[in-house]
């Protein structure tokens, strides 16, 4: 296979800190030495856990609110010990929920403008208190509406159901969890433990499905479903410590494909699973990388790409939805990662950026299908909860692209009914101030057509989605106004590059003055030559008289 070049989409994948202006500087983060992430993400929202004498706060600032930060930012006192997770609600931007190492859980609502003054406890939407130990871990349903899982050191796992404010399903597991996640349509959960086994559970039942030996080593391992639930990847560590991955066939049981090792390092592996690219990320807390890989389903099931190396250490890390990335510079993930402080440099927050390099500046399909939307596959939490499944509703990520989108061939070119005919009758009316005339029938129309009837109430038809239905005056104007938009968009850019190629210009003139310049003294060093050689043989002939 040496020499040959697998055909992917996302091999030339690679990673960027964004610039300096879009960092979020002079943080206060959390120092609780537990093994959270301690920072959320959405399209709308940064919130990170801060240090306030040893209790649990946070606090929520606007995504465009980057630079450097009030040292007195507005804070949430929202637990009375560390909190320990911290997640964003997939279908509603402003609901946070927090999880504390008293055992409680509290959720949270937010306003457009994020956190404008300190609040305590008292303001919390909710307060949900179950567990009585640690609750290391919560995580939303990926489809279905107020429905929370969350995960404490009793050992157990609690399903709540948000709408009335109880814990639907309880499932005691055997012991101490390590680390859980749902399944990608919601239905299953699946876990790793302090006795290494890897667990698939019914997540309204509670019921094993299946397990089996995880990683052989004592370190805390993580795992996560992938390509539509039917195999796993996980990251853990060998019985000599040394970090490793590997992926997992889910059938009636549970079956290792394949494994790897990457170094003896401490941190324990996270694997940060986009099942639009099939791509898995790995990322630990003390690691200053990134590896990347793109997992496929026969042998080897994972590709290593390349691996993004930054000179910070990271304290805590996240990811943003992927209908929040940014489509017209084709990037695939992005990262949020804190740096800690040293010395008289406070912390910060970075964005790392994932793109895949193009020349093309129109919207790339093939590297955006369509996304996990957000918005619910179901609204009732009750009906989940009584044994419905539902698949995730979708979202087309052209929405998100600004400019236009080439359309396939099917849709029409991209104009509205009445073509490029219909655009000139509308200019001409314009200018006779006279309706626009309807365009010419074809031939075939003309055989056709009716002959005139009575009048009769309208038939309502839906436009189709290639060729929507034009306005009174045969075109639709919002459609002609994003033209004229864009016109003036390019005379602006036209303006711009007419003075560069000027500025380039002035410049040539003077390198062609330089080239005469070189051009002359060029001549005279030849004639300077010339004279020095025959002086030269002057001077011989001279010593030959002698």
């Amino acid at each position: 296979m040496s020499g040959i070049v697998r055909k992917s989409k996302f091999r030339n994948t690679y990673g960027t800190e964004v610039k300096k202006e879009f960092w979020y500087e002079n943080i206060r983060p959390s120092n609780c030495a537990f093994d959270g992430t301690f920072i959320a993400c959405n399209g709308k929202f940064v919130a990170f856990c801060v240090e306030v004498g040893g209790a649990g706060a946070f606090t929520v600032i606007p995504v465009s609110k980057a630079g450097r930060l009030d040292t007195d930012l507005p804070k949430v006192s929202a637990h009375r010990e560390y909190i320990l997770d911290i997640k964003w609600n997939p279908f509603d931007d402003s609901m946070l929920a927090t999880s504390c190492e008293d055992g409680s859980i509290r959720l949270w609502q937010f306003s457009d403008h994020g956190l404008l003054s300190n609040i305590d406890e008292s303001k919390a939407l909710l307060t949900f208190q179950l567990h009585q130990r640690r609750c290391t871990q919560i995580s939303w349903h990926p489809i279905v509406e107020n429905v929370l899982m969350s995960v404490s050191q009793e050992p157990q796992i609690a399903i709540w159901n948000l709408d009335n404010g109880e814990a639907e399903r309880v499932i005691n597991a055997p012991k101490v969890i390590h680390f859980a996640e749902w399944s990608i349509k919601g239905d299953k959960i699946v876990t790793t433990d302090k006795e290494k086994m890897i667990r698939i559970y019914d997540a309204r039942s509670g019921e094993e499905l299946m397990s089996c030996k995880g990683h052989e080593g004592q370190k805390p391992q993580r795992v996560v479903f992938t390509f539509d639930d039917t195999m796993l990847f996980s990251c853990g560590f060998s019985k000599m410590s040394e970090r490793q991955y590997a992926a997992w066939s889910v059938t009636d049981k549970i079956k290792q494909l394949d494994i790897g090792e990457l170094d003896s390092s401490n941190g324990t592996l996270n694997p940060i699973y986009d099942p639009d690219t099939q791509m898995v990320y790995v990322v630990a807390k003390g690691d200053s990388v990134i590896r990347y890989y793109e997992l496929v389903k026969e042998d080897p099931y994972f590709h290593y790409i390349t691996t993004f190396q930054s000179k910070d250490v990271q304290k805590g890390f996240t990811t943003i939805p992927k209908r929040c990335v940014d489509v017209n510079s084709c990037e695939v993930m992005k990262f949020y990662k804190i740096v800690a402080g040293s010395g008289n440099k406070p912390a910060l927050i970075k964005p790392i950026s994932f793109t895949v390099p193009r020349k093309s500046e129109l919207y790339q399909d093939d590297l955006y299908p369509d996304a996990i939307s957000n918005e619910s596959s179901c609204d009732e939490p009750s009906e989940w909860f009584s044994g419905t499944n539902f698949e995730p509703k979708r979202i087309s990520m052209s929405q998100f692209f600004k400019g236009a989108v080439t359309p396939s061939s099917s849709a029409g070119g991209g104009l509205k009914k009445g073509g490029l005919k219909g655009l000139k009758a509308k200019k001409e009316s314009k200018a006779a101030g006279k309706p626009a005339a309807a365009p010419s029938p074809t031939p075939s129309e003309e055989k056709s057509s009716p002959t005139p009837v009575a009048k009769s109430a309208p038939v309502s038809s839906a436009p189709s989605a290639s060729s929507p239905a034009p306005s009174s005056g045969g075109v639709d104007k919002d459609y002609v106004a994003g033209l004229e938009k864009e016109i003036k968009g390019l005379k602006v850019s036209n303006k711009e590059m007419e003075k560069e190629i000027k500025s380039l210009n002035d410049k040539l003139k003077d390198f062609d003055k330089l080239s005469g310049d070189v051009k002359l003294l060029c001549d005279a060093v030849k004639k300077n030559n010339e004279r020095l050689t025959s002086l030269e043989a002057l001077v011989e002939e001279g010593d030959d008289e002698e």
